[in-house]
């Protein structure tokens, strides 16, 4: 009797270890799941910035326009032609530049695929809700961090403002994402 209650204990600590190491893969894999992300979304800001730096300098034609997105000019000018817009982007008409970039971005699928996963992530983490011990403050890291890479999410997605406070934006967003994510490696309990 004793040696069968011994087995089943040993078998509830095994599934309990189990259990922690799962949840700690799965916390690190969202986690750098959205450091991986917030690189692309990086990429993305920064095209809207020069784009914009641009557009204050001067016009910008379908030639500079693919050396800013990051594309082949027959992209461009295809991507112009099928709009019917013109041969440039006429300077200082900030707004035009930022949604015709927008547009672009959409339709070549950058901001799609950023959308698409957000919501893997956010999926992800709802499966996280219930942190084994130890674990509680590694999940309310976490969440801190996903809290900034959804407000980095959203700055790619509908961008606003003025060139300054928009780089601003996105610059304290990227310190923020650093700091959540050093936190969270200090909060995540120790093997």
């Amino acid at each position: 009797m004793i040696i069968g209650g011994g087995y089943w204990h040993y078998r509830q600590v095994q599934a309990y270890n189990e259990l922690i190491a799962n949840y700690k893969k799965d916390l690190i894999g969202v986690s750098y799941d959205i450091l991986v992300e917030s690189e692309k979304i990086a990429n993305i800001s920064d095209i809207y910035l020069r784009v914009w730096r641009t557009c204050i300098e001067h016009d910008i034609d379908r030639n500079e326009f693919a050396k800013l997105v990051n594309d082949s000019e027959v992209n461009i000018y295809t991507y112009f032609k099928e709009r019917s817009l013109g041969i440039m982007i006429w300077q200082g008409d900030i707004s035009k530049a930022i949604d015709i970039t927008k547009e672009y971005l959409t339709q070549r699928g950058d901001l799609g695929d950023i959308q698409a996963k957000e919501q893997d992530i956010a999926q992800r983490i709802r499966k996280l809700n219930k942190p084994p011990k130890g674990y509680e403050k590694a999940y309310e890291a976490l969440l801190d961090l996903y809290n900034e890479y959804e407000k980095y999410v959203q700055a790619v997605l509908y961008p606003s403002g003025s060139l300054v406070s928009y780089s601003n934006t996105i610059d304290a967003i990227t310190d923020n994402l650093v700091n959540k994510s050093k936190q969270l490696r200090v909060l995540l309990p120790e093997e």
